[in-house]
């Protein structure tokens, strides 16, 4: 769960995503993908 706080602070818009669930977690790696790149 400590991976959803990054998503939130990029303010991805596929947010909403996150309740689907498979998703979530595809939309969240990519996230921490960024936040490394970054």
């Amino acid at each position: 769960m400590a991976r959803r706080v990054p998503a939130n602070l990029l303010g991805i818009v596929d947010r909403g995503s996150l309740k689907v669930g498979n998703k979530a977690e595809f939309v969240l790696l990519s996230d921490d993908l960024l936040v490394k790149g970054a």
